[in-house]
């Protein structure tokens, strides 16, 4: 079981990495856009494939990107949500806030979508509102904590309250890019996707961040969405 200890060691491990600019400049662009290839990545950033490939590699060693292959290609990624997280918190210390590429706001990906492994879009916007709204969370800035009525908002929703992970901050509020607002993120709202999930409320979309919403979750949604 991960202590918080462990979760100090992860986030200075990373912090550490990222005092290299072009490892640095990786992980953001992995943050913003997502998982990419080292071609791209190498054409996106003006730095050479070979040099490219020796940060990854380091960053892969320390378990800070994962890497999908198929065939000869190979797809690389945040290799957990926290990463994501520290490297934001990072970018936004030093004045530079992630940018996310702009989402016409009739798609799939702008409706609902993954965050790492949290709910985004506009579902994640308003769900959150209505768990505030029923004192499920209380928020205070960016710092989340759970509310009075939590337990059985969240067993609605199919999430439990228990077993939530150490190591990594219980609830915080983060940026949704493409509503100019904010949804609930850490383990928590990791909790609350996996229970949506599992309950067929949102379906993954193959190839996709989007999740689709089912006739059932959009039933479930509206108990919680606030005017």
């Amino acid at each position: 079981m991960k202590t918080e200890d462990d979760g100090l060691a992860f986030a200075a491990s990373i912090a550490a990495e990222c005092s290299s600019p072009v490892r640095l400049m990786i992980l953001r662009l992995l943050l913003e856009e997502g998982e990419s290839r080292v071609r791209i990545m190498a054409e996106q950033l003006g730095v050479g494939e070979s040099t490219l490939s020796n940060h990854l590699k380091r960053l892969r060693d320390a378990g800070i990107v994962g890497v999908t292959r198929s065939g000869r290609t190979a797809t690389y990624r945040l290799a957990d949500p926290r990463v994501g997280e520290v490297v934001a918190s990072l970018l936004g210390a030093a004045g530079l806030a992630p940018e996310y590429p702009a989402l016409d706001a009739d798609s799939g990906l702008a409706h609902a979508r993954s965050c790492y492994d949290h709910l985004a879009g506009e579902v994640g916007v308003k769900l959150t509102r209505g768990l505030v709204d029923k004192r499920a969370i209380v928020v205070d800035g960016d710092v989340v904590d759970v509310g009075p009525n939590a337990e059985k908002c969240f067993a609605r929703l199919g999430a439990g309250l228990t077993g939530l992970p150490a190591g990594r901050k219980r609830s915080f509020m983060c940026d949704d890019w493409s509503h100019g607002d904010k949804h609930l993120a850490g383990a928590l709202g990791a909790m609350l996707l996996q229970g949506l999930i599992s309950k067929r409320f949102v379906e993954s979309v193959p190839g996709s961040r989007e999740l689709a919403v089912t006739s059932a979750g959009e039933a479930i949604f509206a108990e919680f969405y606030t005017a």
